[in-house]
């Protein structure tokens, strides 16, 4: 990242699909997550 720090590590509390709804302009979100065999379901 610069001279002192060479590494940033990033840890995510979830992945989200975004979702738009569209007459009221507001933005929602779906979280996906994924099985035990990788597979992600929402």
């Amino acid at each position: 990242v610069n001279k002192k720090y060479r590494c940033l590590e990033i840890d995510l509390d979830g992945l989200y699909k975004r979702m738009l709804l569209l007459k009221k302009k507001k933005y929602a979100a779906v979280k996906v997550q994924f099985s035990n065999d990788g597979s992600p379901y929402e």
